[in-house]
């Protein structure tokens, strides 16, 4: 597989790494790379029952270039807290990484 689209990205063009949470449309969260590298994109779920879930869509979801990109979610009128990112992914912005009560 042609990964040019990735070593690009981190060896010859300069980018950060900064993530954004958008927000919760139509039952898919949106995620801006505001920063433009290819990071891995993790997204923590709580819901109100006491549940949550952690969804990891891959690197590919950059391959085509997106700046912006949407990740479908189940029981999305059921979420309490989105959260953006992981300890060992960096992000030099973390304020926009936290969406809470989306109902």
């Amino acid at each position: 597989k042609n990964l040019n689209w990735y070593w690009n990205n981190w060896f010859f063009e300069r980018n950060h790494s900064d993530l954004a949470l958008i927000g919760l449309e139509n039952n898919e969260v949106i995620i801006q790379n505001v920063g433009g590298l290819y990071v891995p994109v993790v997204i923590e779920i709580a819901y109100y029952d006491g549940t949550s879930i952690t969804m990891e869509p891959g690197l590919s979801v950059w391959e085509s270039g997106n700046e912006v990109i949407h990740v479908a979610v189940e029981r999305a009128d059921e979420i309490k807290q989105i959260s953006l990112g992981a300890n060992d992914i960096l992000d030099v912005d973390e304020t926009n990484n936290l969406l809470i009560s989306v109902q």
